[in-house]
């Protein structure tokens, strides 16, 4: 989301430019508006020479965390599952194994991101849960159970 939600905001952005570029200080102008000075400078690099009617609002979200890993490693983490089809602690052995140091947690976020993880067992029982009501309070209710 971006950081304002004012939808006057980019019209503002780019009559301060224009007025910038039309003779007045930028000083004057973040002054009029009641922005920094700076704000408004990088407001008038933003604009295109020809002109622009509105500058719009820019996300300040990074583009991507620092410490992510290299691309070249999630290859290698999505390769090593389709070729041995196994799970990630095997995977993640594997690439030690290779000498590929990364942590276990992260081999099993890169699989399930890459929609290989495979969610829940197949010989897992399908339980159904049964829910009793009473139509008035005090009521008595049997319940008959039969394990299988």
């Amino acid at each position: 989301m971006a950081y304002i939600t004012n939808p006057q905001m980019p019209k503002l952005r780019a009559r301060a430019a224009r007025e910038v570029q039309l003779g007045k200080s930028v000083s004057e102008v973040a002054r009029y508006y009641g922005y920094s000075k700076s704000a408004v400078s990088k407001w008038c690099h933003k604009v295109p020479n020809a002109g622009a009617h509105e500058i719009p609002t820019m996300s300040s979200r990074p583009h991507h965390h620092p410490n992510e890993l290299s691309e070249d490693v999630v290859e290698k983490i999505i390769r090593c599952k389709k070729k041995y089809d196994r799970c990630s602690e095997v995977i993640h052995q594997y690439l030690l194994r290779d000498g590929i140091s990364v942590s276990l947690n992260s081999v099993r976020r890169k699989i399930d991101q890459a929609g290989l993880m495979r969610k829940r067992s197949p010989w897992k029982r399908l339980i159904v849960h049964t829910s009793s009501r009473s139509l008035k309070t005090w009521d008595l209710v049997m319940v008959d159970t039969i394990i299988s």
